[in-house]
């Protein structure tokens, strides 16, 4: 948290009860839409999860000597795709076990800890390895199929998009995927292009009207 507040972000602290219940929640298999009722309810773009643990490795200079791992994983809600993943180990050395594993933890997080705020910006920009990003488009007065079809159409032959998938059709409206190399904003000019009215644009969905 302290990594993130100092890069800029807006971090959305979590009570330990709901941090508990989401642990829990990533542990299984959590749907597309559980993730979503997740953002709505915390109102947040992205949701930063992880599990350490230090156990004891024995005496180094007369003091307790720990190692601790430490697993970290960044998901965007909105599309429930992972765009950060990994692991990380640290030791720590004192006088009792309890300070010893602590001193661990809290060397393994001063090690993740600078990892994340690139790795974060990196992704919401379009840049990075980890540039290509799903984003759920969303279509409002189609008036027919193939108009829907043939803006999915229009994107598949536009630069930086590697898919545009249909997910839903019907009365209530359109609802795409598309996975582009690029910011949200630039998918939101790129749909504007195609003659599309852009009325809101998130991290992960861009609402558009025809």
């Amino acid at each position: 948290m302290r990594a993130l507040v100092a890069a800029g972000y807006r971090v959305v602290d979590l009570k330990q009860a709901e941090q508990n219940n989401v642990r829990d929640q990533l542990r299984g298999t959590v749907s597309a839409q559980g993730l979503k009722e997740l953002a709505t309810r915390y109102q947040a773009d992205l949701l930063i999860t992880g599990e350490a643990f230090a156990e004891e490795y024995g005496n180094v200079l007369s003091q307790r000597a720990y190692t601790a791992r430490l697993e970290l994983k960044a998901i965007d809600l909105a599309t429930a795709q992972v765009i950060f993943s990994d692991a990380f180990t640290g030791t720590g050395l004192a006088a009792t076990d309890s300070v010893a594993g602590k001193t661990a933890l809290q060397n393994v997080a001063k090690t993740a800890a600078p990892n994340l705020p690139g790795a974060l910006l990196n992704w919401l920009s379009g840049s990075g390895k980890a540039a290509s990003r799903t984003f759920t488009v969303r279509l409002n007065g189609a008036p027919s199929f193939k108009a829907f079809s043939d803006v999915l159409a229009a994107l598949r032959s536009s630069q930086g998009v590697n898919a545009a998938l249909s997910r839903q059709f019907d009365a209530a409206g359109a609802l795409a995927e598309v996975e582009f190399d690029g910011s949200p904003e630039d998918l939101a000019t790129m749909l504007e292009d195609l003659g599309l009215k852009v009325t809101g644009v998130s991290a992960g969905e861009i609402v558009v009207s025809f």
